[in-house]
């Protein structure tokens, strides 16, 4: 019990320090992505260039873009902020940056601003009529041009404009209509700074080949942050509540989250709940808190992340729990069979030894093979997908986000997939480690010497 705090002051202080239902706006709260905070902001201090932030879904996208848009935004408005969908088009798109940038207009404004010659918004028959004017129709790049420039003629000093989820513009000739309009938009010297963020591997994935390396745009691709940033994350929420806590809560959290704030925030979250649940925890955070917070935390893994999972193994041998589990155990997203297969021992291994637990006997690696490619298939959730066909035997998570998942479920039945991090020989903790070859992440490591209960 947390003393102090009635259920709804604690929980409304609670997402003052963990947000893991919703994106980032403020640079307190953003953990481990000051280089890229730094990148952008010297980026927008040239006219005409945009940012486009990429990287797996639930590593930052959208709590970068909120946090570098309000760094850059004037004090006398808000962010322009529109968010995409399966359906959006680029017409559309810039239709809403118009509704957005009307809305944010008061009577006082309309009134002031009434006088200036815009291109598209008229204000000047909204002033007579005392009402806000309707959202212009825009049909073509002329027009889309005329918003940016209505923006920046009366939203605010420095305005700024957020683009999310890019990626679920279904329509690809849409999404080449941006970088089409963002070179048109250089072109005519009309400018407003654009943060676009998606889901991709490269920007080749969203905008194609050709229209990728446009000069107006500045590419930002997000990696898993640092286990020290994702420490700072928990610890400070603990702190915030003066609760104690076992290290190895610490290390645990930072392992098991694969370096996606998202799981950092979640687990946090229910860590906090549990101590507050618990009547003789004394304000302190122990194994026994952690192991609720994790089970809680699996159940409220959304569903799109969790069903590729459930897909695979639902109504199937319980071996496909065990391989997709072996699959995560490396810090390398790219793993051959030989290593899954000596994973997928350890992981039998470990489990019989537990108290009342059936001796499992692992299925050879013929099937644990045949295993594998059934498990790329539609049918199984297409958990896995195979490397090009020069590196036959090698596979990796269609999404890196459900590895994650994995870790956290897997440790949830007594098995810790992230452990070979911690034992990895001693690196730098910095925010942005640089990759050094495609088939590794090269995160920063658990500091060598740090050892868990759980170690043999």
């Amino acid at each position: 019990m947390i003393n102090g705090y009635s259920e709804e002051e604690f929980g409304k202080e609670v997402h003052r320090h963990v947000r893991p239902s919703e994106p980032i706006d403020t640079i307190q709260l953003l953990k481990g992505r000051q280089e890229e905070l730094d990148e952008i902001r010297r980026a927008l201090f040239a006219k005409g260039r945009h940012i486009f932030i990429y990287g797996d879904r639930g590593i930052g996208k959208s709590s970068l873009a909120q946090t570098a848009a309000y760094q850059y935004q004037s004090a006398d408005a808000s962010i322009i902020q529109i968010g995409c969908t399966k359906t959006s088009t680029f017409l559309e798109i810039m239709e809403s940056i118009a509704r957005n940038l009307i809305d944010s207009l008061d009577s006082v404004e309309i009134q002031t601003k009434a006088s200036l010659n815009l291109k598209i918004v008229n204000l000047e028959t909204t002033y007579k009529t005392s009402s806000k004017p309707e959202t212009p129709k825009v049909s073509n790049m002329d027009q889309a041009l005329d918003v940016i420039s209505d923006v920046r003629e009366i939203h605010s000093d420095k305005p700024i404009i957020v683009i999310d989820e890019f990626d679920a513009i279904a329509i690809q000739e849409e999404r080449f209509k941006f970088a089409e309009f963002l070179k048109k938009m250089g072109d005519s010297g009309i400018y407003v700074p654009i943060i676009f963020s998606g889901i991709a591997t490269s920007l080749d994935d969203l905008l194609g080949g050709h229209l990728s390396s446009i000069r107006q745009l500045k590419p930002i691709q997000l990696s898993p942050i640092s286990w020290d940033s994702r420490w700072d994350i928990l610890v400070e929420a603990l702190e915030a509540f003066d609760i104690d806590f076992d290290e190895e809560i610490k290390y645990r959290v930072a392992g098991i989250s694969d370096g996606f704030p998202y799981y950092v925030h979640l687990i946090t979250e229910h860590l906090l709940w549990a101590v507050y649940d618990d009547p003789e925890t004394n304000c302190k955070a122990s194994s026994r808190h952690y192991m609720t917070a994790l089970e809680n935390a699996v159940k409220d893994i959304q569903e799109h992340i969790r069903k590729p999972y459930d897909k695979a193994t639902l109504r199937h041998s319980q071996d496909f729990h065990h391989i997709i589990w072996a699959a995560a155990e490396s810090d390398n997203l790219h793993r051959n069979i030989d290593s899954m297969y000596s994973s997928y021992e350890r992981i039998l291994r470990d489990l019989s030894k537990k108290e009342h637990s059936e001796k499992l006997s692992p299925i050879d690696r013929k099937k644990f093979s045949q295993r594998l490619s059934t498990l790329t298939k539609e049918s199984h959730g297409s958990v896995l997908r195979k490397m090009n066909e020069n590196r036959n035997g090698w596979y990796q998570f269609s999404e890196n986000m459900l590895r994650g998942f994995v870790r956290l479920l897997a440790e949830t039945h007594g098995v810790q997939l992230w452990l070979q991090e911690a034992k990895a020989p001693k690196q730098l903790i910095h925010p942005r480690p640089q990759p050094m070859g495609g088939s590794s992440r090269y995160q920063s490591l658990v500091p060598h010497g740090v050892g868990l209960k759980d170690d043999k």
